[in-house]
């Protein structure tokens, strides 16, 4: 997670600047400013190297998206028990794309924030009679 930021911030340099020169510029300066922020100069160095590896044209370059409708999108309220059903759904998914209506789609889990104490007390509505 400590790696995220940096790694993400030197791909961006890396697909903004076109040339090398600039890009080494900008990764001094932002090593710099890491290091100031308290990043270790061993995690610079591995987010450094992981994000030269990857070529430019790949960055620059669009990412796939799954259209829509090759997926199943299922709506889960929020609990403490939505692992283990995320981890049940996706265990058994071969069962279900056995339907005809499911097949060769993928599922995409998504979550709604459940009720809490406040939603149920509170009324939202209010009357304009007065």
């Amino acid at each position: 997670l400590k790696y995220n930021l940096p790694y993400s911030q030197f791909l961006r340099a890396k697909r903004l600047c076109s040339e090398s020169e600039d890009y080494n510029l900008q990764v001094k300066n932002m090593c710099k400013k890491f290091f100031a922020r308290g990043y270790s100069q061993d995690c610079i160095d591995k987010c450094m190297a992981k994000a030269r590896n990857k070529p430019r044209e790949v960055l620059l370059s669009a990412n796939k998206r799954i259209p829509d409708k090759d997926r199943v999108i299922c709506t889960l309220d929020f609990t403490p028990f939505s692992k283990d059903i995320v981890k049940i759904l996706k265990e058994n998914w071969h069962i279900v794309q056995n339907l005809k209506h499911f097949e060769n789609k993928s599922i995409l889990i998504a979550y709604k924030r459940t009720k809490n104490l406040k939603d149920l007390l509170v009324s939202s509505s209010f009357d304009k009679t007065i």
